[in-house]
This record gives structure tokens, sequence and C-alpha cells, in this order.
């Protein structure tokens, strides 16, 4: 244990066990959860023993509460870690809970809807609010370059 780690001050409150879950400070969800361990590694590159204990009893606790999940860990400040004691955040997931992940295309055909909604509101709606088709400019082609310019057809960046 670090005598300047906030994780490990954890367990001076509390001696017994080697794992300890709780609310993090600002959780995302209600039920978001941290699972540390007592011995002290910076991440999950540090300890791979370490890292799988933390693992395992993040999926019991997991499976224990049932639902669906998020487990996430990160390392290193450009991956969003925080305090540099290894630590998994256990995120449970609803259907349109507002959470976006970059590989799910939620946040993607989130921003289509915002860009097409300021084109919109820019003048390509009548004061009917009907869709104005003039200079070639219909819905769909204006949908189309928005996707072609994100990538391609489907609009989804081609991660190859």
């Amino acid at each position: 244990m670090s005598k300047t780690c906030v994780f490990c001050e954890k367990f001076n409150k509390r001696p017994e066990g080697d794992h300890l879950v709780f609310e993090p400070l600002n959780p995302v969800v209600e039920g978001h959860l941290l699972v540390i361990h007592r011995e002290h590694t910076d991440d999950f590159t540090e300890n791979p023993i370490i890292s799988g204990q933390l693992t395992e009893r993040a999926s019991l606790v997991a499976k224990i509460k049932g639902g669906d999940y998020n487990l996430i860990t990160s390392k290193g400040k450009n991956a969003t870690q925080t305090v540099p004691h290894l630590h998994i955040h256990l995120i449970p997931r609803k259907e349109n809970d507002g959470l976006l992940l970059p590989w799910s295309g939620q946040a993607y055909k989130d921003q289509l809807v915002r860009e097409i909604e300021e084109m919109e509101d820019s003048g390509l709606r009548n004061e009917n609010g009907e869709w104005v088709e003039s200079d070639n400019i219909s819905k769909s082609k204006v949908i189309s370059m928005i996707r072609e310019s994100k990538g391609g057809k489907d609009g989804k960046k081609n991660n190859r």
C-alpha cells in the first residue's frame, strides 16, 4: 500500500479483505461502482496477476447484481486515468441511458441528427415546416453528403 494513494487510504480504514467495492465521487449513472485491490498497482499493465484478480472480483459483483454492464479500466492520463491505482469501473447500462461510447455508433447518429436539424433551422424548411427542395438540394442529397463526409455510405469510418 502507498501512504499517499487515496485508494490505499481506504484500506487503512478496513484492515480485512483484498478488495473494496464502492461508489465513485461522481457516478455517471445510478449503480456505478469502483472495484479496487488492496495491493497498490498503478494500472492493469503493472501486475497481470493483480489485474486478473481484480477483473475476477468485478465480474462476480456484476453477476451478483445482474443486468448489463460496461467494465472499464484505464492506463495513463491520456486514457482518462485520474487515480494512479488500478481500479475497475462497473457501469450498469439501460436502454437509452444517454451514455455514449465511441465504438457504439450512437455518437455518430446523434451528431448526424444535430447536423440535419441545424440545416433545417438554417432555412431548408419553409414557413409550414416543409422541406424545401430547390437549387438541386433535396433532403436525401443532404443526408447523403453528410454521411459521405463522415466516411462512407452508412456514415461510419472504415477502421481497418
